[in-house]
């Protein structure tokens, strides 16, 4: 901003107030033209209100104000304000106050809003005559400020992923996760992928010398798992965690998984699956139920050969029943103990040769 323009812009402003108004015209869809030939951006001067009903030089003198206003909260560094002021002067005058562009422009690249900064040099570029050395100037850092680059930086959770922003013409930008990303405005597409989880991947718009900080949280692909069993009222349990009765069917991690299977009546069953990705792995369990001990033929052959004996031995030494009924239990009772100290897994086929060569021995004897 240079004071020694600052006399002849007040004549300037106050002149042309009294000329008629110039705005932009729409180029496109009703969107007025901003200048800028990147990404659209809305500017200020293309929504300004209605100039005041008053005197030509009135409305001079305030567009100046405003405009000196600004100049002074520029060099204070209060830049937003700046901008308030300097894009009221221009709305008041704005068919003589074209080099207020470049003040607003400058005000927003102190901001560090270069989108907007750009887009004000552009429309200001418009403004001058082709072939002049302050065209060849705006226009050089126009270059300059779009060619500033933005920063990506994307956490994930798990860490480790791999981290790729890309355009039509492929990566342009291949980093690990939370390291930072170096790319100039533009449209990408962000892609993360970390080996055994779902790919993330969405549309990345990037201003210009700007920070970008994205997060996700991973998620682990899957696969399907098919359980059948026979019973078909069995508890089926993965990972030890129960999921339904008879049949299971849903979407896991993938990776190693443990399946129970249990059924009351039967032997429970145990297996191992391996879940890969976007694959089916079906199992069919059948529970096998639990072989006949020979120790319950023990205990009931037992209890009623004691009973014989004891009665017989009891009842053969008197005439008294009383004694013999008593003589009976005596031997139940004392075969029903003795068989508690015979092992659980007697298999049946042993349990009868135990109990016939028993008889035999018992008759004999």
């Amino acid at each position: 901003m240079n004071p020694m323009l600052r006399p002849a812009l007040a004549t300037l402003l106050v002149l042309a107030a009294a000329a008629p108004v110039a705005r932009a015209q729409p180029s496109d869809g009703g969107q007025p033209d901003t200048g800028y030939i990147g990404r659209r951006v809305a500017l200020e001067i293309d929504d300004c209100p209605p100039v005041p009903d008053l005197p030509p030089k009135k409305i001079g003198a305030l567009s100046y104000e405003r405009y000196q206003r600004g100049s002074v909260l520029h060099v204070q560094g209060d830049y937003e304000a700046a901008v308030d002021e300097l894009i009221s002067a221009y709305c008041l005058a704005p068919q003589v106050s074209g080099s207020m562009l470049v003040d607003i422009a400058q005000s927003y690249e102190r901001m560090v809003q270069y989108e907007k900064a750009v887009a004000y040099f552009e429309r200001y570029v418009l403004t001058l005559a082709e072939d002049t050395d302050e065209r060849r100037a705006i226009t050089t850092r126009i270059q300059v400020l779009r060619q500033l680059k933005s920063t990506v930086t994307v956490a994930t959770e798990p860490r480790g992923a791999s981290v790729v922003i890309a355009n039509d013409a492929g990566p342009v930008a291949t980093e690990r996760d939370g390291e930072r990303l170096s790319v100039i405005a533009g449209e990408y597409t962000l892609v993360v992928e970390k080996p055994g989880y779902e790919p993330v991947q969405q549309p990345l718009v990037v201003g210009i010398g700007q920070p970008y900080s994205f997060s996700f949280r991973l998620q682990p692909k899957r696969g399907e798992l098919r359980v059948q069993t026979v019973p078909g009222d069995a508890r089926i349990y993965v990972d030890d965690r129960f999921e339904g009765l008879g049949s299971f069917r849903e979407q896991i991690e993938i990776g190693t998984h443990e399946v129970r299977v249990e059924a009351k009546g039967f032997l429970s069953r145990s297996q191992k699956v391996e879940i890969l990705p976007d694959a089916t792995e079906q199992l069919g369990i059948s529970l096998d139920r639990p072989p006949t001990s020979g120790k319950t033929q023990l205990v009931i052959a037992a209890s009623v050969a004691g009973t014989i004996i004891g009665a017989a031995a009891v009842g053969g030494s008197t005439d008294d029943p009383t004694f013999g009924t008593l003589g009976g239990l005596a031997g139940l009772a004392v075969g029903g103990a003795g068989t508690h100290f015979l092992y659980d897994d007697i298999e049946l086929g042993s349990s009868n040769y135990i109990i016939t060569t028993s008889l035999i021995g018992a008759i004999e004897g």
